[in-house]
């Protein structure tokens, strides 16, 4: 069948367009998972909508090096992980 997808071919590209998306709404701020998203969304409000390939994008993106993430302790106590975008030489 050609001119068809399959469903894991649209599923990798849809992957790969997040793992864009979360690029460019990162820039070189080190945020946490739903204040990327909220960037992503246009918004600084709370909002809900499709996260469903957010994390895989975060998790493909650290896992490739281009992201680093860690735990970040906000004034209240309560930890948070946040992503920003890994320097070359990263050990940490």
């Amino acid at each position: 069948m050609s001119g068809n997808r399959s469903d894991n071919q649209v599923a990798r590209l849809d992957l790969s367009n997040e793992r864009s998306r979360v690029m460019g709404a990162l820039g070189k701020d080190v945020m946490s998972g739903p204040a990327i998203f909220r960037r992503m969304s246009g918004s600084n409000t709370r909002k809900t909508g499709d996260q469903s390939l957010l994390y895989p994008a975060l998790h493909s993106l650290t896992s490739s090096w281009r992201l680093r993430a860690y735990w970040q302790t906000d004034d209240t106590g309560i930890p948070h992980r946040v992503y920003g975008r890994a320097r070359f030489g990263f050990l940490g």
